[in-house]
């Protein structure tokens, strides 16, 4: 199985596994081509100290998927601060609004607080909706208005729920 190495796309919704074993360090450069190249811990040290190779990100990879089930690798350079949205989609679907930048989109604590509500809120309509309790129709409404949730990529979210898709 081939994954792709990228960061979240915007709108996109994702959750990262938080077992230890699907994440690793590794040295990461990124390619003219904007793809990553992995480098082997043998020679990584070796890299840092020449100065014609390119600089080296020294990263943690996380596996990832998203609302479509598709898996990813994430790379996130090191260090990675405490309020890093990762931990966030350890614990609930977590949708990217923002394009991502060096080091990834942070949120300072009262965002991190405001999303982890938000979130709990998504995944709690979105339960609702995988057992059965509530339909699709209402399911997207109570998203939209309640949870504040974009329509366009809903219906992939939603589908990854299907009750009926289970």
């Amino acid at each position: 199985m081939v994954l792709p190495v990228r960061w979240p796309l915007p709108g996109e919704w994702i959750k990262v596994n938080p077992d230890l074993d699907q994440q690793t360090e590794a040295s990461l450069i990124l390619g003219d081509d904007g793809e990553y190249i992995l480098i082997d811990p043998s020679i990584a040290k070796e890299m840092k100290k020449r100065k014609h190779f390119k600089p080296l990100q020294d990263s943690v990879i996380f596996m990832a998927c998203n609302g479509e089930g598709e898996f990813f690798l994430w790379p996130i350079p090191k260090p990675i601060e405490y309020d890093h949205p990762v931990y966030l989609a350890m614990e609930n679907w977590v949708c990217f609004q923002m394009m991502p930048t060096k080091g990834g989109p942070q949120m300072n604590e009262a965002e991190r607080k405001a999303a982890s509500k938000g979130m709990a809120k998504v995944n709690t309509v979105l339960h609702l909706y995988r057992d059965g309790t509530i339909d699709r129709k209402t399911c997207k409404a109570k998203l939209m208005d309640e949870c504040n949730v974009a329509d366009h990529n809903l219906d992939m979210l939603l589908d990854a729920y299907d009750p009926n898709k289970q």
